[in-house]
């Protein structure tokens, strides 16, 4: 008898772009499936329903919201909608799924599997938020099967933080990605156009300051120059850029394209992709940008790091402008062979390590482990 599954996402964009090949996954492998999401704002979503044959529960709550009423309520109607249908495993996505879901099913038993995507905003600004945090963590997850971390960096803090132990948690490397889909696309490397490219939310935490205060300096000595920013400003992050801010820096050199439902055609048109992220869970945008066959600059953060080495990118340090410009330019003075060198190594690093089939083995293992 076929197993009924239950997913908890802060957005269904987070499942549009994040958690299809997962869901393709657990439906290739026969198991019911249905998705909770706060909001339906990405129409995708119900195209991707329609494909894969998953449920779509909405269980309305605000994903940044700190009100302790809102979130309670939000509990509370979590426990009535777990009580009510019958599920053999929950996994949870993201901060407040992960620790409220979790929360809720202290008191229901359901086998149920954590997935830490990134610590979020609140462990890398605010420290009194960072605590209790860590504490409603610390409660939450008391009865998880296991936790899933996509980096060993988050893995071993949480066990340092005794919020887990070495016995229920596991590392695997991110949701993995569609080789397939991103294959390798050569690129005619032109020094006398170079092109940029970043895609992601614009929050403050993914770099966006550091990055454009850097191209400021580069261009200025590089007319050939540009960096194309793709992606929205994520207004109930407190991370958010402005619209002010936008504004402000738009130029020649410097163009912001807003949200890409076609990505790939952005990353086959660049030369570099670079993201100075402050912390990742794993970089969906690198991991896509590598399969690619794109040099990389990345920040030499958790997240970051495991998938560029010296051999395909750079390295540079967090929040800093000056190790910042002095990448960007080590990267514009290379020659063209060595640059298709680096394209190569990311193709081939991505294939090794993160190819979704690979991944997607070992989330699947997990699953029948645990509900065996």
């Amino acid at each position: 008898m076929a197993k009924n599954l239950i997913i908890f996402s802060n957005s269904s964009t987070n499942i549009v772009n994040l958690r299809n090949n997962f869901l393709s996954f657990l439906s290739s492998k026969g198991y019911n499936v249905t998705v909770s999401i706060p909001e339906t704002e990405n129409k995708i979503i119900f195209d991707l329903k329609y494909k894969l044959n998953f449920k779509l529960s909405i269980i309305k709550y605000h994903r940044s919201s700190l009100s302790i009423y809102k979130n309670l309520i939000y509990l509370i109607n979590i426990y009535k909608y777990l009580k009510k249908n019958n599920n053999d495993l929950i996994i949870t996505f993201t901060v407040k799924p992960n620790i409220i879901v979790s929360f809720a099913n202290l008191f229901l038993g359901i086998r149920i599997i954590n997935v830490i995507t990134g610590l979020g905003t609140s462990f890398l600004n605010k420290y009194l938020i960072k605590i209790i945090v860590l504490f409603l963590y610390r409660i939450s997850f008391y009865k998880s099967n296991l936790v899933i971390f996509q980096n060993q960096s988050d893995r071993n803090y949480f066990i340092k933080k005794k919020i887990v132990s070495y016995k229920n948690s596991k590392v695997i490397l991110g949701s993995g990605i569609n080789t397939s889909y991103y294959k390798y696309f050569p690129k005619n490397f032109d020094k006398k156009n170079i092109n940029f490219l970043y895609a992601g939310r614009l929050i403050k935490d993914k770099g966006i300051v550091e990055l454009i205060k850097a191209f400021k300096i580069i261009t200025k000595k590089n007319p050939y120059v540009t960096l194309t920013v793709a992606g929205e400003i994520d207004e109930v992050n407190p991370s958010s850029l402005s619209q002010k801010f936008v504004k402000k820096n738009i130029s020649r050199k410097i163009k912001f394209v807003g949200y890409s439902s076609n990505l790939r055609d952005l990353i086959n048109n660049s030369d570099c992709c670079i993201l100075l992220s402050y912390r990742e869970g794993l970089s969906n945008f690198l991991l896509e940008s590598a399969s690619i066959g794109r040099p990389i600059i990345c920040t030499n953060v958790p997240g970051c790091s495991e998938i560029v080495d010296n051999s395909n990118g750079f390295l540079c340090l967090p929040r800093n402008i000056d190790d910042t410009v002095d990448k960007i330019n080590k990267f514009i003075n290379l020659e063209d062979n060595i640059k298709q060198q680096m394209s190569l190594r990311s193709r081939q690093k991505v294939l090794q390590f993160f190819d979704d089939k690979i991944v997607m083995k070992q989330f699947i293992y997990e699953i029948d482990k645990i509900l065996k």
